[in-house]
C-alpha cells in the first residue's frame, strides 16, 4: 500500500570501439627497440607469400611500401536507446562511425556519420579536410544529407590573439520541396 516499483521510462546503452595507429617517430630509440622486438616476434610467425617467398621486415622488395606510415584512428559505436510516454514506444539502433587519416604533416581528413540500423538509413554524415598553412588553418566541411546539407570552408589565423581574423563561405539548407 503506497509503495510500488519504479517504471523506466527511458534507456539506453552502447559499445564504442576505438583503434588507433601512430608510426613510431623517426630517431625514437624506444620506437627503434620496439621495431627490433617486432621484426623478431614477426620473422617468427610471418606467413610466406604466394609464391612461397618470406616476408621479412626490411625486404628491399617491399621497402616502396615502408614510407606509408600514417597515423589513423577510426571508431565504431552502437547504441540501443528506449524511450515510452502515454502516446508511444519509441526504440532506436544506431550506429556512428568516424575515421581521421593524417595524410601529411599538413594535411588531415576525417569523416564521421551515424545510422539507422532499423531503417537502414544515414542520418549524418560530415567529410572534413583541414591543411595547416603555418600560421593559417584551412578547413573544409561538407555534410550532404537528403533532408539538410551543407558546405563550409574558412580560412583563419592560428594566433589565439587574431584568432577572429578569418574569412568564411558557408552554403546550404533544406531541400525546396
Amino acid at each position: 500500500d503506497g509503495f510500488s516499483l519504479p517504471h523506466l521510462l527511458d534507456w539506453r546503452t552502447s559499445v564504442t570501439y576505438q583503434l588507433n595507429i601512430t608510426p613510431p617517430q623517426k630517431g625514437d630509440k624506444s620506437a627503434d627497440a620496439d621495431a627490433d622486438a617486432d621484426a623478431d616476434s614477426l620473422a617468427a610467425i610471418n606467413t610466406p607469400d604466394i609464391y612461397g617467398n618470406q616476408r621479412l621486415p626490411g625486404d628491399p622488395r617491399y621497402q616502396d611500401f615502408e614510407p606509408l606510415d600514417i597515423p589513423w584512428r577510426i571508431g565504431m559505436n552502437f547504441s540501443f536507446s528506449y524511450a515510452e510516454n502515454d502516446r508511444s514506444i519509441t526504440r532506436r539502433f544506431d550506429t556512428s562511425m568516424n575515421g581521421q587519416l593524417q595524410i601529411t604533416k599538413g594535411w588531415q581528413i576525417r569523416y564521421s556519420n551515424r545510422i539507422n540500423i532499423k531503417e537502414r538509413e544515414i542520418i549524418t554524415q560530415n567529410f572534413n579536410i583541414s591543411r595547416d598553412l603555418h600560421c593559417w588553418q584551412l578547413d573544409f566541411t561538407w555534410s550532404p544529407g537528403k533532408n539538410f546539407s551543407y558546405y563550409r570552408l574558412e580560412i583563419r589565423v592560428k594566433e589565439s590573439m587574431l584568432r577572429d581574423l578569418k574569412l568564411t563561405k558557408t552554403a546550404g539548407g533544406r531541400p525546396v520541396f
